[in-house]
């Protein structure tokens, strides 16, 4: 199993990973039972009753207009 460097705290995590496939795979992680991450000290730590979850997505990409959209008048 991968190990995913997590920041710990009592309540709140915090995972920082820089490749879409990682984001992909920490997720099935997250959805698996009782997942095992490695903290910021290199403890192995076991997460049970995952619940309100935020997910931040920043991403970089190139690109182009397939379809040029037309702005329309708001209705009120």
């Amino acid at each position: 199993m991968k190990k995913y460097n997590f920041f710990n705290s009592r309540h709140l995590k915090q995972i920082y990973i820089e490749e879409l496939e990682e984001a992909q795979s920490l997720l099935k992680v997250l959805n698996s039972k009782n997942p095992i991450l490695t903290d910021e000290l290199d403890n192995l730590v076991q997460l049970s009753n995952i619940h309100d979850v935020i997910i931040h997505v920043e991403f970089k990409a190139d690109t182009k207009i397939l379809k040029e959209g037309k702005k329309k008048p708001a209705i009120i």
